[in-house]
């Protein structure tokens, strides 16, 4: 990482503190209709007087994951999981598959393009903006350096478009600032864990294993640090309790009373910056 970085974010990056500190459903019932390729099923289930439509995968994962995109809801259970227990699932996650439907629906019915970056393009970076100023034509190859609120790119000047080294560095630095931020938090927190690993995933922004691997999306770089915080303190939370319930949620709050808010605002931002780089798409955790 670049010194001028370090002179613009280290106290932010490094110094900042975080915030101190279901109804069960009856039987749901679904409609089988006919399999896709793969072994996709296409099923229906009814979510609040809604017939929604979803594509249920079966995997040797251990938990049920849902994933909602523009195509729809997608639901990947164990082999061995019932249609009933995946069915209540759906039922306990339905005002947030109902939300993400309702999103795609009504805000993005249309193919998102990635960005196409350019000079004075702005990069979203630790929740501010950074101006791009290119100078093409100065260096044999492609390196950046941050400075009074622009990112400079001196970039050969070879006609190949500079996505790929900006999305490069742009990891760089998440490896960096993410493993900082998550050691804090679990040092705060009294949670060890046993690793830590930048994720590529455009489903989701953390996860953790039952070997308390944990996984953070390097996108969170373009979050601000009380972003980062959030995420890294909900998969710690994980550490203790492998799953949402609400005994999961009390340590959340312990940690991050306001984490109800932080969750609007990735919700809120996710389609933006998944969408910077790469097709936008959205998984719950």
């Amino acid at each position: 990482m670049q010194k001028d970085l370090f002179d613009r974010f280290l106290t932010r990056i490094f110094g900042e503190k975080s915030p101190e500190s279901k109804k069960k459903p009856s039987h749901p019932s679904g409609k089988t209709r006919d399999g896709q390729n793969n072994g996709d099923l296409a099923k229906t289930i009814s979510l609040n007087g809604r017939t929604i439509a979803y594509t249920l995968r079966r995997s040797s994962r251990r938990y049920i994951g849902f994933l909602v995109n523009e195509t729809g809801l997608r639901v990947t259970a164990p082999k061995r999981s019932s249609l009933y227990s995946i069915e209540n699932a759906i039922m306990d996650k339905q005002k947030w598959i109902l939300s993400k439907l309702d999103f795609y629906r009504f805000n993005h019915s249309s193919e998102t393009v990635p960005i196409e970056w350019t000079n004075g393009s702005l990069l979203p970076f630790l929740g501010d903006k950074l101006s791009l100023q290119i100078n093409n034509g100065t260096t044999g190859k492609t390196f950046f350096n941050i400075e009074n609120g622009k990112l400079l790119i001196y970039h050969p000047d070879s006609g190949k478009p500079f996505d790929s080294p900006l999305k490069n560095w742009l990891v760089q630095q998440a490896g960096a600032i993410l493993a900082k931020r998550l050691e804090l938090q679990a040092e705060r927190m009294n949670i060890p864990f046993g690793a830590f690993s930048l994720s590529n995933a455009r489903t989701r922004w953390g996860s953790c294993t039952a070997r308390r691997h944990i996984r953070l999306n390097w996108r969170l770089v373009h979050c601000d640090i009380s972003l980062i915080d959030y995420v890294a303190i909900h998969e710690l939370a994980h550490c203790l309790e492998m799953n949402h319930s609400q005994r999961f949620w009390n340590i959340v709050a312990t940690y991050y009373p306001d984490y109800k808010h932080a969750r609007k605002q990735l919700h809120l931002q996710s389609p933006t910056l998944f969408s910077l780089f790469d097709k936008r798409e959205n998984q719950a955790d």
